[in-house]
This record gives structure tokens, C-alpha cells and sequence, in this order.
């Protein structure tokens, strides 16, 4: 079975509660949760630990809960969030998908099988958002590079201007690119 570790951040102990109950009967994967209250307490959490998804209770008493869910989306963009609110509000769980959440739940709506769908999808979302982000960003890439090839006569120029897009759109701290002559001697290279 595998194991999942969930981050629940909120202050509502009965909520909590509930949300222990339904992952005790949990037969597809070995949970673990941690609560925490507070934004600081999670990015602590975070920080120090693995986690594999957020649940984000609604409402939230620390900060805003958009301001919140920006916070986890910038520091931690690769843990995909669910929101976990008591109230069945329709626009709240559209603005909360549109700031970046994987999905939402209605605290009176749920069981074990939407509770175990909804995390499963949510993780499986977030992992295939991420790849399409970075499938776009090698695209993007290469895109660059090859109008470099097209414009570029000066070989030297051209392995320079290449490190330099690749610093640039990939986030590398530097690049490095040598060219090779037929015999493997080397021809020229950049940082």
C-alpha cells in the first residue's frame, strides 16, 4: 500500500476530526496527517518534511484564504492544494480552482470514496500540470536556440547567446556548451 502524507492547515479541531475519521478507514494508500494552524507552522512543516498534498480548511483565521493559497502556490508550487470548506459555495470553490487549487470539498458532501477520488485526481492533476509546464518551457527553449541557429553566423557568438537563453529561460545558474571539430578537438565554448 502506498503511503501518503497530507498536510491539513486549519484551525477547526472538529473538522479535523472528520477528516482523521475518514482517513483511518482508508484501505488504497497508508496515510499520514499532520495539522497544523497556522501559514508559518505549514511553511515550517513544509520546509522540514514531505508532503504530498495540502488540505486548505476554509474558513481561515490566520491570513485571507486566496492570500493563503498564493503563499502555497508560490513557495510550494510542486504540492498540489485541495480546499476543505463547511460551506457550499460554488463561487469560492471557482475562484480557489482559478488561484490554483487542484479541487475543493464540502465538508457536509463527503465519505471515504469522494475524500480517496478527490486526492488521487488532485495529485494526478498536479503531476500532470507540472509536466505540461515544463514541456512548455523546454519548447519554449528550444524555440529560442533554434531561431538563434537560424539568425546566428558567428559559431562563437552563437554557443554564447545559446548559455545566455539557457540561463535565462531555463533558470539554469550557468550553461556550458562546447563545439567539437570532426577530429573531437575542441572548436570553441561558452558560459
Amino acid at each position: 500500500m502506498k503511503s501518503m502524507s497530507i498536510l491539513l492547515i486549519g484551525e477547526r479541531e472538529g473538522d479535523a476530526h472528520m477528516v482523521q475519521q475518514i482517513i483511518d478507514g482508508a484501505t488504497w494508500v497508508d496515510p499520514n496527517l499532520q495539522q497544523v494552524v497556522t501559514l508559518q507552522q505549514a511553511f515550517s512543516l513544509l520546509d522540514a518534511s514531505h508532503v504530498d498534498i495540502i488540505l486548505l480548511m476554509l474558513p481561515f483565521a490566520d491570513h485571507g484564504w486566496e492570500e493563503v493559497l498564493e503563499a502555497l502556490q508560490s513557495n510550494y508550487s510542486t504540492i498540489p492544494v485541495v480546499v476543505f470548506t463547511g460551506e457550499k459555495d460554488d463561487d469560492i470553490a471557482l475562484k480557489a480552482l482559478q488561484k490554483g487549487a487542484q479541487d475543493y470539498l464540502f465538508k457536509n458532501r463527503i465519505n471515504e470514496e469522494i475524500f480517496q477520488r478527490t486526492l488521487s485526481y488532485a495529485i494526478e492533476r498536479h503531476r500532470k500540470s507540472r509536466k505540461i509546464e515544463h514541456l512548455n518551457l523546454v519548447l519554449r527553449t528550444l524555440r529560442a536556440i533554434n531561431s538563434l541557429i537560424v539568425s546566428e553566423k558567428d559559431p562563437q557568438r552563437l554557443i554564447q547567446e545559446a548559455c545566455k537563453k539557457l540561463v535565462e529561460i531555463r533558470g539554469y545558474d550557468n550553461a556550458w556548451i562546447t563545439l567539437t571539430d570532426d577530429g573531437s578537438r575542441i572548436g570553441g565554448h561558452a558560459a
